[in-house]
């Protein structure tokens, strides 16, 4: 009795470890390997910082070039092996990590899209069953971070559980598409991290596709990443005092603050664009 109840005890374990796997080549779950070390492991984010100012623009990413350069595999070889848990004395504080790891997530972004490249949208990025729209890239994909393997959506929740982190973290992370931030050098580092932030949210208002005005329907259009988060903005604000409300501080931080309030005191209607998931590629 007792090895028959073995038996179905190991038949079953044996299944459900089966089913799991079966799931997940389903689903499309993927290892993105990492194919190239780092040439300089020991030099934080030198292969990354390199890829941006090479490839990178206020105009989005190159990817037909970049899709053809391996420096994308070496940033990746760098964020596989190194990083707070593998080499814990080049990250000692929170703001390093929460630094690494905004870091991170915006390099493999631009790993995954250039391993897949061509793509209109990194939603193209997917298996065979897309249980949620951007399934395929955001949980889909596992890449090796750190030494171990992880998720866009497990570092974005990695980001927002670090000590250090407020909602100017969300703000700047490069998903890939038109309505978040472009990911462009430098990298962030603990030691600026704070001015860096506010450069990246700053420099992101001002670009073109950022604020739209809408003349005819008296609407002023800002890129929805903003309205997103705009409670946890507004919150934010209420602790620093930076600005007295989000308002204020779209409009502080746009390219011509006089114009805006001037449109704003019209009753123009400070509102959300589109959510635009076009993939982030200079044109």
């Amino acid at each position: 009795m007792n090895i028959q109840r073995q038996a179905v005890l190991l038949s079953f374990i044996a299944t459900l470890i089966v089913g799991f796997f079966l799931g997940r080549m389903l689903i499309g779950i993927k290892f993105e390997h990492p194919t190239l070390p780092a040439d300089h492991p020991e030099a934080l984010y030198q292969e990354y910082e390199a890829m941006l100012q090479e490839f990178a623009s206020p105009r989005g990413i190159n990817y037909e070039k970049l899709s053809k350069n391996l420096i994308y595999e070496k940033v990746y070889g760098f964020f596989a092996y190194q990083g707070p848990r593998t080499s814990p004395d080049l990250f000692p504080t929170d703001e390093d990590r929460l630094a690494y790891d905004i870091n991170a997530y915006n390099a493999l972004m631009r790993v995954a899209l250039s391993r897949h490249w061509p793509l209109d949208s990194p939603f193209d990025i997917k298996g065979p069953v897309e249980l949620t729209p951007g399934f395929g890239i955001f949980q889909g994909r596992r890449f090796l971070v750190d030494g171990q393997k992880t998720t866009l959506i497990e570092l974005d929740r990695r980001i927002r559980e670090n000590p250090a982190y407020d909602v100017r973290a969300s703000l700047v992370l490069a998903c890939g598409a038109r309505s978040c931030a472009y990911a462009q050098a430098p990298a962030f580092r603990a030691e600026n991290l704070d001015a860096q932030l506010d450069q990246t949210i700053a420099r992101t208002l001002r670009e073109g596709r950022s604020i739209d005005i809408d003349e005819e329907t008296k609407e002023i259009r800002i890129l929805p990443i903003f309205f997103m988060y705009q409670e946890a903005i507004e919150d934010w604000l209420t602790a620093t005092r930076i600005a007295p409300d989000f308002e204020s501080w779209i409009v502080a931080n746009s390219p011509d603050p006089e114009a805006l309030r001037t449109l704003l005191e019209q009753e123009y209607a400070l509102v959300s664009q589109e959510l635009n998931w076009e993939i982030d590629r200079a044109e």
